[in-house]
C-alpha cells in the first residue's frame, strides 16, 4: 500500500527564510521518498552524507546512530537543529518529508495529480 508524504523545503538567507511543501510523494516507503528527494532536488547530497564515514562521528550523531539512521531519524535535513547554516549569503536549502496522516484514496491521488503537486514513485 503506497501513502502519500508532504516534500518540505526550507531556505534560510541572509534577509529572509520560510518552510513550505515543495509537492507530494506517493510512494510505498520513506526509502523511496528519500532517494526520490536526494536525486531530484538534493543532488545526491545525503546518498554521499550516509556513505561518509567522518559524518558518523559529526555533532548531532548521538551514540551508536549512523548518519542514515539520523536522517531517517528526522526524515530528511530539514528537521536537524544541527544543520550547518553558516553559508547564509546565497541562501541554504534544506529538504524533509512526513507521512500526510490519511489513508490515500484514488480521489485523493487523482485530484493531487490534476493539479499537478502529486509525483507517483
Amino acid at each position: 500500500m503506497k501513502n502519500i508524504y508532504e516534500m518540505q523545503v526550507e531556505f534560510i538567507g541572509s534577509q529572509t527564510d520560510y518552510v513550505a511543501t515543495e509537492e507530494f510523494v506517493l510512494a510505498e516507503t520513506e526509502e523511496e521518498v528519500c532517494d526520490y528527494i536526494d536525486k531530484t532536488y538534493n543532488d545526491s547530497r545525503w546518498k554521499e552524507w550516509m556513505n561518509d564515514d567522518d559524518m558518523d562521528n559529526e555533532e548531532g550523531v548521538t551514540g551508536d546512530e549512523t548518519a542514515r539512521q539520523q536522517l531517517f531519524r528526522l526524515k530528511g535535513d530539514v528537521n536537524d537543529e544541527f544543520k550547518d547554516c553558516n553559508d547564509m549569503h546565497m541562501g541554504l536549502i534544506f529538504y524533509g518529508w512526513k507521512k500526510v496522516d490519511c489513508k490515500p484514496t484514488q480521489t485523493h491521488i487523482d485530484a493531487l495529480k490534476e493539479i499537478g503537486v502529486l509525483t507517483e514513485i
